[in-house]
């Protein structure tokens, strides 16, 4: 029985040696260890918009309001607020939606989000992601050139988008959706489609975005040239309202007269 053991041993040693196994196990740590080690950036901290306020619909706001420290000029009309947001979550962001009604009827929304103008600078490049997103191809620059701090961005853009589609249960837009759904519930008639312009600037004093969302009427096509013609000369006024340089005199009635709006005062 011993010389049986000791044969079956013998062979089985002859067959796999042991330095093998301790071969194979460091070849496969080198491997492991000269992998590159790509480290996956964390995705941003969502806000927290459980916080969203929604005030009484009662009095209008018109030409040149105060928002985040900063002007934010409106179209044409009277727009009243319909949900507020204030530091709704880890980051010190706020946000604010205006409705414009006629008859009855939603004509546009503005939807602006902005960040105080003192932030942390890992903050910073948060609401410029749209600006560097090449697959919009009517991202529109609006600086004259290429600022030296890469960080900094300046751009609008101008789509179409579906109602439905603001308002089902996975929207991007928790204080549009709302708003919309609230709306809706006041008896407010919605329009199908929207022509929405979009701007967002990003500097070292904090970040901008405004959406613009415009009742679209059968003609979209047409409604959306002439929505890009409008915000071609509107993102001036967003710029210079965003650096705090903005007077109400510079908001004249033909700038701020939008393709929905039928009354420029």
């Amino acid at each position: 029985m011993c010389l049986l053991v000791a044969l079956a041993g013998t062979a089985l040693a002859a067959m796999f040696p042991p330095h093998l196994a301790r071969l194979g196990a460091w070849q496969a740590t080198a491997s492991h260890s000269t992998q590159p080690q790509y480290k996956v950036p964390p995705d941003p901290v969502p806000l927290d918009y459980g916080t969203i306020d929604l005030p009484l619909l009662h009095g209008g706001r018109s030409i040149l309001v105060p928002f985040a420290g900063r002007q934010l000029p409106l179209p044409a009309g009277e727009w009243v607020e319909v949900a507020l947001l204030r530091a709704g979550g880890p980051l010190a962001v706020q946000a604010m939606a205006l409705a414009r009604l006629r008859s009855g009827r939603l004509t546009g929304i503005v939807v602006a989000t902005g960040t105080p103008a003192v932030e942390p600078a890992a903050l910073l490049a948060q609401p410029a992601r749209q600006c560097v997103d090449g697959t919009d191809p009517v991202m529109q620059g609006v600086a004259p050139a290429p600022h030296p701090d890469h960080a900094a961005q300046d751009c609008w853009s101008v789509t179409r988008l579906v109602t439905a589609r603001l308002r089902d249960a996975e929207s991007r837009n928790p204080i549009l959706k709302r708003s919309l759904d609230r709306l809706d519930t006041l008896g407010v008639l919605l329009p199908a489609r929207f022509a929405a312009s979009y701007y967002v600037r990003a500097t070292q004093r904090g970040g901008l975005s405004v959406r613009i969302l415009l009742a679209a009427g059968t003609d979209e096509v047409a409604m959306q040239r002439r929505t890009e013609s409008w915000t071609r000369r509107w993102a001036l006024l967003l710029r210079r309202g965003f650096d705090d340089a903005l007077d109400a005199a510079e908001v004249t009635s033909a700038l701020a007269r939008d393709p929905a709006a039928t009354d420029p005062s």
